[in-house]
């Protein structure tokens, strides 16, 4: 018996009103994965956004209740900084022979 014969039999005997409308495959697999995407999303969504946050602020470890908003003002002192040009040349000088030559 086919699936389209089972569903008119069910209709003729319960009534069309109590059958139920079926989801398309893809539609079914998203709502069966939307949960653990959800999760998944805020496991690694949240910690990416608060860290973004925070590097707006000047924060002392010392003293957590100092939390002034400084803006991009973090990222302007880091352009600036002669260290980190050092230190991200020495990077790219390291990561680069290291992807070529696996």
């Amino acid at each position: 018996m086919s699936d389209r014969t089972v569903e008119r039999a069910v209709e003729r005997v319960v009534g069309p009103a109590r059958t139920r409308r079926r989801l398309s495959t893809t539609a079914f697999a998203f709502w069966l994965n939307a949960p653990v995407l959800l999760v998944i999303t805020l496991l690694i969504g949240y910690p990416i956004v608060y860290s973004f946050w925070l590097s707006l602020h000047r924060y002392n470890l010392k003293r957590p209740g100092l939390f002034r908003f400084v803006g991009l003002g973090n990222y302007a002192d880091i352009a600036a900084s002669p260290e980190f040009w050092s230190a991200l040349r020495i990077t790219a000088e390291f990561t680069a022979p290291a992807v070529v030559f696996p």
